[in-house]
């Protein structure tokens, strides 16, 4: 069985570390130092689910949020902001700009893990009823 594939969208080389090494076991994981490769590797891979930093150079995690939606190969990947910036503010922004989730650094390792599974089996159930309403019409 081939595992659901998440990619890691993040500047800081410790987070993808950690990341990588907590969810390794179960998902094959992506990973991207930058937010333009992070664009081409989910253009490219089509993940199951992405990881997204909001503060980033070069681009923010809203442009790529913004990128990623307006994109017809990769506007129904869900995506996860997982961000340093924990006001209540910025997590309806991080909604606002598309978002399934958004989870504050330092982040609850059992947490985390229980709302990546939850929204892969969304994701999955969701391209299961496309699938098959596409068959029946």
């Amino acid at each position: 069985m081939n595992k659901e594939k998440i990619l890691i969208i993040d500047d800081e080389a410790i987070n993808i570390t950690i990341l990588a090494q907590l969810l390794n076991i179960k998902y094959d994981i992506l990973i991207a130092t930058n937010p333009i490769k992070g664009l081409e590797i989910a253009k490219k891979q089509l993940p199951s689910l992405i990881l997204l930093d909001i503060i980033m150079p070069e681009m923010d995690g809203y442009e790529v949020a913004k990128e990623l939606k307006n994109n017809h190969q990769t506007n129904s990947i869900p995506f996860i902001f997982l961000s340093a910036k924990g006001s209540s503010q910025d997590t309806i922004d991080g909604f606002n700009h598309g978002a399934v989730d958004y989870i504050s650094k330092p982040f609850i390792k059992e947490e985390l893990l229980a709302r990546i599974h939850t929204h892969l089996k969304i994701h999955s159930l969701n391209k299961f009823l496309i699938d098959n309403l596409a068959v029946l019409e």
